[in-house]
């Protein structure tokens, strides 16, 4: 089973998969560091940790993004074995330039299908992220 939530930025799709995370959950959701929208963390599910995923450049406007904390984020997600997987969140990072998600995504979809899946995918590409990674979803929320 593979559930979809789709919004704008801050529309709630964070939230929701918080909501939705019971004690067969595993995986990653990118939250807000100290409620300031311009650093955000990786929050390991069943590690209950914490990492730096990335952080705006005041100056320049633009989101500089922990590459090697990516990394670390991907094999995390490569090697979870629970009957729920999170990801969060899926957007211009992945469709784009194949970085963020893109290794584990791919691994996940081929090797877990036993699994559900519960992913955030930002509204400007869900269409075309749903395309390119050739997700068969069984629901999708747009909030």
């Amino acid at each position: 089973m593979i559930k979809i939530i789709t919004g704008k930025i801050g529309s709630g799709k964070t939230s929701k998969l918080l909501s939705l995370i019971d004690e067969n959950s595993d995986g990653i959701i990118t939250v807000c560091k100290n409620r300031n929208p311009k650093e955000y963390d990786f929050y390991f599910i069943k590690e209950k940790s914490y990492l730096n995923c990335c952080k705006r450049n005041n100056n320049e406007n633009k989101m500089y993004f922990f590459e090697n904390n990516f990394l670390k984020a991907n094999e995390y997600l490569k090697n979870i074995n629970a009957k729920n997987i999170f990801i969060d969140e899926i957007s211009y990072t992945e469709y784009l330039n194949n970085q963020g998600f893109h290794e584990a995504l791919i691994y996940l979809l081929e090797n877990k299908s036993d699994s559900n899946f519960y992913l955030s995918l930002r509204f400007e590409f869900y269409k075309e992220i749903i395309a390119k990674y050739k997700i068969k979803y069984d629901e999708i929320e747009m909030l």
